[in-house]
């Protein structure tokens, strides 16, 4: 996985890899967000969000 992500739209960072999981915050497009570590999970990718791990949907960013 790359080392970081680079949101191409709007979108919420969320707790868990899941429509459904509490939103950590909204990362705006063109914000850069450092991968997690870890694999993705069913087209959500494990990102750092303000000193948190959360997820991000895979549609919403271009990996860098």
């Amino acid at each position: 996985m790359s080392p970081a992500v680079r949101m191409a739209e709007n979108g919420l960072v969320r707790a868990r890899p899941d429509p459904a999981g509490a939103p950590l915050g909204l990362a705006l497009r063109g914000d850069v967000l450092p991968a997690a570590g870890g694999s993705a999970r069913g087209g959500w990718l494990p990102v750092l969000y303000r000193g948190r791990r959360g997820w991000v949907a895979k549609r919403l960013v271009n990996e860098e």
